[in-house]
C-alpha cells in the first residue's frame, strides 16, 4: 500500500491509497496490460509489468541534448 497526496475538487490536498500505482497502470509506457492479464491472471497480487523494449542504441546527454 502506498499513500500519495493529491488535490481534490476543493483546493485541499488529501491522501489517496495507491493513486500513483493506479495512474501508472493507465500508461502503456509503464504497464503492459495484456501481458499482465495473460501471465498473472490468477495471482492474488496485482503486478505492474514493464513492457519489453528492445533498444540497441545507447544514448547519453551532452549539454542537455540527447546523443545516440
Amino acid at each position: 500500500m502506498y499513500l500519495f497526496v493529491v488535490c481534490n475538487i476543493y483546493p485541499v490536498y488529501e491522501p489517496k491509497e495507491d493513486y500513483f500505482v493506479n495512474k501508472l497502470r493507465t500508461l502503456p509506457l509503464f504497464h503492459d496490460k495484456e501481458y499482465a492479464e495473460s501471465h498473472f491472471a490468477d495471482d492474488e497480487k496485482d503486478f505492474l509489468v514493464m513492457p519489453y523494449v528492445l533498444c540497441t542504441k545507447q544514448c547519453y546527454r551532452v549539454n542537455n541534448e540527447l546523443k545516440f
